[in-house]
């Protein structure tokens, strides 16, 4: 559980995503036929009950309170914002889109995709979703962008009317690997300054060991194959960093579970503070490649509180 303390944007154009949608879709369906499930014994969090789930299409219907502020100098360092409508102040989250690192866009937070994650803004959170470089060979552009970001929203985000009493960063996908590089490498170096300490972090769906089953997503970025092993999430993380939340779905055919329950693997042999929600039940479309609309949000909220 965390604490709480007291008192443009580099979009690839329609016609890329097409072309490249398909072979990288083929590419990991081929990756996932040969990936092992989770082993037993690795979840932390019991199934929901149904009665509690919130749908992925929670929150189509809001619109962000401010667009397009800027983080930094480049034209990808905007961000969007969705102030809290709740008497009740949590903190900020700041979101990270996905899309295999080469295409996607910060509105994808209100996509429909996202109901859990944009749901706690009912609860007294802020949420940020945040524009970085995009394309193939830009590593490690990404991650440098998220920290500026993170580093942004902590030292500036009160003055546009942000919590920032506790900030947590969450992404989805290629964004969920951003965030935990991110979170697990407090004081790196980047051309922006130092990588920020985050207060937690949630990770969906993400892709956490390079070396192992994530050609398709390293490939286009651009990891040389002799970092992947190092530069990793699983190879970052250690028992001082912040807590972190994974949410995976049993049956993702985009990154397949076993690179939730690595990291996660990695966090119990290391003494680090990880849960893990494996998505396993209920409809089939929930426990694919968006699954927070099958995660435990009482365990999630839980987390956040």
């Amino acid at each position: 559980m965390l604490h709480p303390r007291r008192p443009h944007h580099d979009r690839q154009s329609g016609a890329r995503r097409r072309l490249l949608a398909p072979a990288v879709v083929g590419l990991v369906l081929l990756v996932s036929a040969c990936a092992p499930s989770p082993a037993p014994g690795m979840v932390d969090d019991p199934n929901p009950l149904r009665s509690t789930l919130i749908a992925n299409h929670y929150g189509t219907n809001l619109s962000f309170t401010q667009t397009d502020v800027a983080y930094g100098l480049g034209d990808q360092h905007r961000l969007d914002v969705l102030e809290s409508p709740s008497p009740t102040t949590r903190g900020t989250i700041v979101f990270v889109h996905g899309g295999a690192f080469v295409w996607g866009d910060k509105s994808q937070l209100l996509g429909g995709e996202h109901g859990a994650l944009v749901y706690q803004h009912t609860r007294g959170w802020d949420l940020v979703s945040v524009g970085y470089t995009l394309g193939e060979n830009t590593y490690p552009a990404g991650y440098h962008d998220v920290a500026l970001a993170v580093s942004w929203v902590k030292e500036h985000g009160a003055s546009i009317g942000l919590d920032t009493s506790k900030v947590v960063l969450a992404g989805h996908s290629a964004g969920a690997t951003l965030a935990a590089m991110v979170a697990t490498t407090p004081g790196a170096t980047t051309p922006y300054g130092t990588v920020p300490r985050v207060d937690g972090w949630v990770a969906v769906s993400g892709l956490h060991d390079f070396a192992n089953g994530g050609a398709y997503i390293t490939d286009p970025w651009g990891v040389p194959a002799g970092h992947r092993a190092t530069v990793s999430p699983v190879a970052q993380l250690d028992a001082n960093d912040p807590p972190g939340y994974l949410v995976h779905g049993d049956a993702d055919p985009m990154v397949r579970p076993m690179q939730s329950e690595r990291l996660h693997a990695r966090a119990v042999a290391v003494g680090a503070n990880v849960r893990f929600d494996l998505v396993d039940t209920g409809v089939l479309s929930c426990r694919r490649h968006e699954p927070l609309c099958g995660a435990n949000l009482s365990a999630l909220n839980a987390f956040l509180s």
